[in-house]
């Protein structure tokens, strides 16, 4: 992290902000199924591929902050 704008995750189409609670839970609940994972404890609505299709997802890191 920390890099240009243009290299966010977001930009590349890597990572997705997700709206509200319930759509937030439901990907707490399937993402996994489509490589999405939460990648960060504060960021609730914060998913990124971070896994194959169907793997199991890492423990969140603490914040962005963490590398």
């Amino acid at each position: 992290m920390g890099g240009l704008p243009e290299d966010s995750s977001h930009v590349t189409g890597e990572a997705v902000d997700v709206g509200r609670t319930d759509a937030a839970y439901w990907f707490a609940q399937h993402g996994a199924r489509f490589g999405l994972c939460q990648t960060y404890a504060n960021e609730v609505w914060h998913y990124e591929l971070a896994v194959d299709p169907g793997g199991t997802c890492p423990a969140p890191k603490e914040d962005a902050s963490a590398g």
